[in-house]
């Protein structure tokens, strides 16, 4: 299993867990807010992420994620760093 692979399970588990939302049913272009993820949920997939696996994410550009495609494009890149 590759890091994006294990970190996307994680980030499907934490949806599942904190907020009942199923990942893979969601269309790319859902919208967090929508979907009643906010940003304080943002926040503990980074603290998640960075604490599991080292990932560190600029406050910013998780503050301008927008939609779930967003959130996984923005922790494709960091995987990708890490490789």
């Amino acid at each position: 299993m590759s890091v994006y692979d294990s970190v996307r399970a994680d980030i499907r588990e934490f949806l599942a867990a904190n907020y009942e939302i199923e990942l893979d049913a969601l269309s790319p272009d859902a919208t967090l807010e929508g979907s009643g993820f906010d940003s304080l949920g943002l926040l503990g997939i980074a603290t998640l992420l960075e604490n599991k696996y080292g990932l560190k994410f600029d406050t910013r550009s998780m503050f301008r994620v927008q939609t779930f495609q967003d959130l996984i494009e923005i922790v494709k890149a960091k995987c990708t760093e890490l490789a």
